[in-house]
Order: structure tokens, then C-alpha cells, then sequence
């Protein structure tokens, strides 16, 4: 029963630890986030557009 319960309560903490480690990860990236998703739609749509051009070329 100790087992159990030593157990069941390091896995809550590893999680809980685990969980604001990434909340404060991604408050430290927010704008890097936005950026880098932007950059991302620009290469897709310029990808797109080449291949839309390549086609009826």
C-alpha cells in the first residue's frame, strides 16, 4: 500500500512539474511562436504558388 501511494503521488508531481515547466516554456516563446508560425505559412503558400506555376509553365 506505501508502494502504491509513493507511486501515485510521484507520478501527480512528475506531471505537475512537468506541466508548468511548459507553461513556463511557452510563455518565454510566445513571440518566437508567432513568428516562426508565420514563417512557416509564408513557405507553405510560396511552395504552393511554385507548384501552381510549375504546373501551367
Amino acid at each position: 500500500m506505501i508502494f502504491s501511494i509513493g507511486s501515485a503521488g510521484g507520478s501527480f508531481l512528475c506531471l505537475f512539474l512537468y506541466a508548468r515547466f511548459a507553461q513556463y516554456i511557452q510563455s518565454k516563446f510566445a513571440l518566437s511562436t508567432g513568428v516562426i508560425n508565420t514563417a512557416i505559412a509564408i513557405l507553405f503558400f510560396s511552395l504552393a504558388g511554385y507548384h501552381v506555376v510549375k504546373e501551367f509553365t
